[in-house]
């Protein structure tokens, strides 16, 4: 009886165990998908930009003993193998649009070193210079990306709403769930009332029937219908579902997407005339 006793004891407090481990493992699996779909929305954007490479203040010879090469948010500075290596690299002047970062290297170095730089407004132009030298050469790096030309034009909600004839599409997907077309005019005639979700998926609906109408999208647009896709998740908007969010936890992504559908986004495509 007493082992009886012993064993079910031991079973309880395996299952205990058990369970407080799943309910761990799902803590940290939940968080691990949280990081992964926001942590994109935190970087900044980059470009491929352009380069104008011109003699510097020293002997000529830079040009020809100092390579540059440029990619997806660098520009690399390689010395030929001779002379007495790369000894400074340095931003000139103030950048325009772009975080630089020149990495640490060793002085009279061979290797190529990269310079890596973010754009913190992705709808803006790109301009800075960098200075590479030697001990008798030296070269000036103009490194330039132009501003995106926006295409296409934006229409409000109001103009969707009442004009379903002109859609591109006949289904849209809101977070996870898709609906037609009859269910999306159901959204729009749905009043806020205080609930957030529909407020956001008037603004969601518009802005993602703009783009499939040709309108184009600026970074920042891209990354709120993004956001707007997962923080919906797997609600259902009323009047289809009973889904609800508060209007503080989507206030920031409709201005965002309500800007763009009223063409006022900086960088993206103006309201159709």
């Amino acid at each position: 009886m007493k082992n009886t006793v012993r064993n079910s004891k031991n079973e309880f407090t395996a299952n205990r165990n058990n369970r407080g481990l799943f309910l761990h493992l799902t803590f940290f699996a939940m968080f691990a998908m949280f990081v992964m779909f926001s942590s994109p929305t935190m970087a900044q954007n980059t470009c491929t930009p352009n380069t104008t490479v011109t003699e510097g203040d020293l002997f000529p010879g830079g040009i020809v003993s100092l390579g540059v090469t440029s990619g997806l948010g660098l520009v690399t500075v390689d010395h030929v193998n001779s002379g007495s290596g790369l000894q400074s690299l340095t931003l000139v002047g103030v950048p325009i649009n772009a975080t630089v970062n020149i990495p640490a290297f060793t002085l009279g170095t061979y290797n190529p070193v990269a310079v890596t730089f973010t754009t913190p407004n992705p709808n803006g132009a790109v301009d800075f210079m960098l200075r590479a030298a030697s001990t008798f050469h030296a070269i000036n790096i103009r490194v330039r990306c132009v501003a995106p030309t926006p295409t296409g034009c934006t229409l409000t909600q109001g103009y969707w709403k009442n004009h379903s004839n002109e859609w591109a599409v006949q289904n849209l997907t809101l977070g996870t769930v898709n609906y037609n077309q009859t269910q999306l005019l159901s959204i729009f005639n749905r009043p806020v009332q205080g609930n957030g979700l529909i407020s956001l998926s008037h603004q969601l609906i518009a802005a993602k029937l703009n783009i499939a109408a040709g309108a184009s999208v600026p970074s920042s647009v891209a990354t709120a219908i993004a956001n707007a896709d997962i923080l919906i998740g797997g609600l259902v908007v009323p009047p289809v579902g009973n889904g609800s969010l508060s209007t503080g936890s989507t206030g920031a992504l409709t201005t965002i997407l309500d800007t763009y559908n009223n063409g006022n986004t900086p960088g993206g495509p103006p309201h159709c005339s």
